[in-house]
């Protein structure tokens, strides 16, 4: 019988993070080392499970196997998909803590705690001037040559 709870007792012993399953936790541990045991064939990318690699050989065929059921665009991945999803929903749970915007991609609101933060993460290799945005970086880089 399969019970189902929301107990995590598979822990990260590197940064702490917790587990329902140990298989998980296994795959979880391969960011630490950065070993991507599965290679694609066609252009040798890494993965570091099977079915991340799955999912990158549709990128070689152009297969796009899940479709939206409201406006029939269609995606090579699940998680796009879902993604997409909420552009028709107008759902965004990610939620800034400090004033409260909110979000539809957990990367936007990253992006978006740079401000709070007043971090510049990406630094110009010429001059060393920082910038929040990676694509800001580029443009400046351009004035170098």
């Amino acid at each position: 019988m399969l019970i189902h709870t929301k107990e995590k007792p598979h822990q990260c012993n590197v940064c702490e993070k917790r587990f329902r399953r140990v298989g998980h936790l296994k795959i979880h541990m391969l960011t630490h080392t950065n070993v991507k045991p599965h290679q694609c064939d066609v252009c040798e990318k890494r993965f570091r499970t099977g079915g991340n690699l799955k999912a990158h050989g549709l990128t070689h065929t152009k297969e796009k196997p899940h479709r939206c059921d409201v406006c029939e665009k269609r995606f090579s991945n699940v998680g796009h998909l879902k993604r997409h999803m909420m552009t028709h929903t107008k759902e965004k749970p990610h939620r800034c803590d400090v004033c409260k915007k909110m979000f539809s991609r957990v990367g936007h609101l990253k992006r978006h705690m740079l401000i709070h933060t007043n971090e510049k993460p990406h630094q110009c290799d010429v001059c060393e001037k920082r910038f929040r945005e990676v694509g800001t970086l580029k443009r400046h880089m351009l004035t170098h040559t």
